[in-house]
């Protein structure tokens, strides 16, 4: 099964995120390397990186991406759709929309800590769901929410 790693989300997600943004895509690596039982792609947003960062090549054995154009997100989706057998992938991210929308197109997802935590034992993958409708908690929200008075993470 082939990883597609959503970078700056598991950064965050597994506490990595220092001022050396060098030294934590590094760790990330690591820590990707050890999960991968086969290839993996880490992809981070580079919009604006230095100048000097290539598009993207190995680090710590382990593919990366930097996406200059789109957005990470934007790139994993974008992977999925041109997967002949998406359900051979599987995409970690704790961003609850980008995994409803890579569900939706039929990869499997996991959340960051349960995979690239040392302490956490492997996760069972969340099953796809190619062309099943997406439903309010793929989003993160509330099975029913009350439009006249919406929680306040939905107010504008």
């Amino acid at each position: 099964m082939k990883l597609l790693v959503d970078g700056h989300n598991a950064i965050h997600a597994l506490g990595l995120g220092t001022e050396d943004h060098e030294a934590a895509r590094e760790m990330l690596a690591r820590r990707v390397a050890e999960a991968a039982e086969g290839e993996a792609v880490v992809f981070f947003d580079a919009r604006s990186a230095p100048r000097g960062l290539p598009a993207g090549g190995r680090l710590c054995g382990v593919a990366v991406r930097f996406c200059r154009k789109a957005t990470a997100d934007e790139e994993i989706v974008a992977e999925v759709r041109r997967a002949q057998h998406p359900s051979d992938l599987l995409v970690v991210t704790g961003d609850r929309e980008l995994a409803g929308r890579v569900r939706q197109l039929g990869a499997r997802t996991a959340p960051v800590a349960r995979l690239l935590d040392p302490a956490s034992r492997p996760p069972e993958p969340e099953k796809p769901r190619a062309g099943a409708d997406l439903s309010p908690e793929d989003f993160g929200l509330p099975e029913r929410v009350n439009l006249k008075h919406p929680p306040r993470d939905l107010r504008s």
